[in-house]
């Protein structure tokens, strides 16, 4: 959590819950069940399935972009958007990790074209600089996974 002089590490060990932005639109649900277990897949895919069939445009104006200012600058707007939505900005900090479902479609590898000629640059690109209102940089990792199914990890590396 952003702070003036020095960020906050926060614990949530009883979390059950991920956080997923898809167009800029912060959604949660649990993969843990009551005593820990993992959710049915079928219960995770509907989920997803639901956030994607979300037909809202992107949000040009989502609390992401917040998470990419100076530090010094986010530090001094965090209250704010604690106290106009405590509930969301608890439900985003004490997700598991977030889960950014994105609209970029980065080139698929061509059959027969070993992995080591692939050009993976755009999918590093949109794993490190991805859009700013489909990301919380502030989680420890984000799993980041594009319109046709290329998959990275952004991981915040300061807390490790």
């Amino acid at each position: 959590i952003p702070k003036p002089a020095q960020d906050e590490n926060r614990v949530y060990p009883d979390s059950k819950h991920i956080a997923v932005i898809h167009k800029g639109h912060f959604y949660t649900f649990n993969v843990l069940g009551e005593s820990g277990q993992m959710v049915d897949g079928g219960v995770v895919k509907a989920s997803i399935q639901d956030i994607l069939s979300d037909t809202r445009p992107v949000n040009q104006h989502s609390i992401g972009y917040f998470t990419s200012m100076s530090r010094s600058s986010w530090a001094d707007i965090r209250p704010e958007l604690d106290a106009l939505n405590p509930e969301m900005m608890h439900q985003i900090d004490s997700a598991l990790f977030v889960l950014c479902l994105d609209e970029y479609d980065v080139a698929k590898q061509e059959p027969g074209v070993p992995i080591s000629e692939y050009d993976g640059i755009p999918l590093i690109r949109n794993g490190l600089h991805g859009e700013a209102y489909n990301r919380w940089f502030d989680k420890s990792f984000q799993l980041i996974i594009t319109k046709n199914g290329k998959g990275a990890v952004h991981f915040e590396h300061s807390w490790g």
